[in-house]
């Protein structure tokens, strides 16, 4: 059965220049987190991370190809420029998806109280290389069956009222959609079971840890955004997937634009990023494990909140004899002292030390 889609009138200026305005700034601001990144000390080697930032801005970018090359309002660009545009949109969408759950995956391996989980053993030696390949390797099939179906039958490429796509139903739509959706469901398990064990570790630290405010809506922040964010995608997702001819409602198609911007707010409220522009914030009363290295001491309020969490265990965290992955005992040697690698002794504390792993998605 023949879709009528290519009937369908272009969007009002005023929808149009807000869905491209989305997208061009969503695009933007992940090219300014990309740079404040790199000038972080704190995060110069966080490849996954700059990963993310690098697919979101380019992929953005080529969404809103009708804006920058002047066809916003033609209602028949050229063949070229939609065969991009529909060529690049889906697999962005893929590559979207699989970067933020390598966040996950990353956030995840490198939480000390995360890995005490037997599902952590299979994760916790996926390396940054690997992290960073995986968006590769399944957006870029996508891309290319993509741009092989459009320029083999050019006829299933036309304006919607908001961008070009090709014309539903499509198996390509379909199975680009569906890696989409499966992947988001992926990022929600992980990210709901990290947040329920860190959130059981916070409530046994109260009155043991005093921890800044502004730590705690950093938290609540990020939380929110993210899920906003996943659940965001992931009705959109069964959306397409359920409806064979969409309407392109303007205020769905936005939703999905704004996607970017949400995304960039979700990792900028961190607190690395915040005192690189000058946002500062005041330290805690009581500094973690992870302040420490190589006997200097950090300032905290260059402390990101993946830096709270230790990416190695301290003297505390041993493997038991069952070989649980990385099963977490409290000892004496945490807080009362112990013994260096090379054999000396540590100086003996008056207080105990207590680690601080606040390190939420």
């Amino acid at each position: 059965m023949e879709s009528d889609d290519t009937n369908l009138p272009l969007a009002s200026r005023a929808h149009l220049r807000a869905y491209y305005s989305l997208l061009i700034t969503g695009s933007a601001l992940h090219l300014l987190l990309l740079l404040f990144t790199l000038a972080s000390r704190n995060v110069k080697k966080h490849a996954v991370v700059l990963n993310f930032y690098f697919i979101f801005c380019v992929t953005l970018w080529f969404d809103a190809i009708l804006l920058w090359t002047n066809n916003l309002y033609n209602p028949s660009p050229p063949m070229a420029i939609q065969t991009i545009n529909a060529a690049t949109r889906l697999p962005g969408m893929v590559m979207n998806a699989s970067t933020t759950l390598m966040c996950v995956v990353k956030f995840w391996a490198t939480s000390n109280i995360a890995l005490s989980t037997r599902v952590s053993k299979y994760i916790y030696h996926a390396n940054s290389k690997f992290l960073v390949a995986v968006p590769y390797l399944l957006g870029i099939p996508f891309l290319i069956a993509y741009i092989e179906e459009t320029v083999r039958h050019p006829e299933i490429v036309f304006r919607t009222p908001f961008y070009a796509s090709v014309r539903p139903p499509s198996k390509l739509i379909y199975a680009s959609t569906s890696v989409s959706l499966a992947l988001m469901a992926a990022v929600v398990v992980m990210a709901v079971w990290l947040v329920c064990i860190l959130s059981k570790v916070r409530a046994t630290q109260r009155g043991l840890l005093k921890t800044n405010w502004a730590v705690n809506v950093q938290l609540v922040a990020r939380l929110l955004l993210f899920f906003f964010y996943a659940f965001a995608s992931i009705a959109l997702h069964i959306r397409t997937l359920a409806v064979p001819f969409p309407t392109y409602e303007p205020r769905n198609e936005e939703l999905f634009a704004s996607i970017g911007i949400i995304a960039f707010a979700l990792f900028f409220i961190q607190a690395d990023i915040l005192a690189h522009m000058g946002i500062r914030l005041r330290r805690n009363s009581l500094l973690s494990f992870s302040a420490f290295r190589k006997g200097d001491l950090y300032h905290q309020d260059h402390l990101s909140l993946a830096d709270m969490s230790p990416k190695q265990p301290p003297a505390c965290v041993v493997r038991s004899r069952d070989k649980d992955y990385a099963r977490i005992e409290y000892q004496s040697t945490c807080s009362w002292g112990g013994f260096h690698e090379d054999g000396t002794d540590v100086k003996r504390h008056g207080t105990p030390q207590y680690t601080h792993t606040s390190h939420i998605v």
